[in-house]
């Protein structure tokens, strides 16, 4: 008995495009789904930086509160004033009257979005003390997203 299967250049090619075919689709698949959990992860993935970043926020202004409150401790209770601002606590303060300051903190902290904190004494908010401020992710002071050292923030 003979073999009926001959090579048929013309089979071979159906097949070859037929196998081409099934690639690229599946390839296409493949593309939208790994497309379709990105936009699910990535709203997550945000959410979770943005908290990230008001906790290393409200960390970073608990280290001035503890540096400001060991200031005032070696100050008779006074804190740096307004204008003296944070920087009388940095290693690089040097007082009005041009003498080296009490050095608390290396370097005043900035927020997670880079912006220096707000700093107000004596406080409007905290009257016997401070106010300390961040504006947030937001970058605007007096929203409902700000960081303080007053309140709920």
């Amino acid at each position: 008995m003979m073999n009926n299967k001959r090579y048929n250049p013309a089979v071979q090619r159906t097949n070859a495009r037929c196998r081409r075919a099934f690639t690229s689709t599946g390839t296409i698949i493949i593309l939208g789904v790994a497309g379709l959990l990105t936009a699910i992860a990535l709203p997550t993935m945000q959410d979770h930086r943005r908290q990230t970043n008001i906790a290393t926020a409200q960390q970073r202004m608990d280290l001035i509160v503890d540096a400001l409150q060991e200031y005032a401790h070696e100050h008779c209770g006074h804190y740096p004033t307004s204008s003296q601002g944070l920087r009388t606590l940095s290693a690089s303060a040097k007082l009005t009257d041009g003498s080296e300051g009490m050095v608390v903190l290396a370097d005043v902290p900035v927020d997670s979005w880079g912006n220096t904190f707000l700093y107000i004494s004596p406080g409007v908010m905290n009257r016997d003390g401070f106010d300390i401020c961040s504006s947030g992710p937001d970058h605007i002071l007096g929203t409902p997203d700000d960081i303080t050292n007053w309140g709920a923030n």
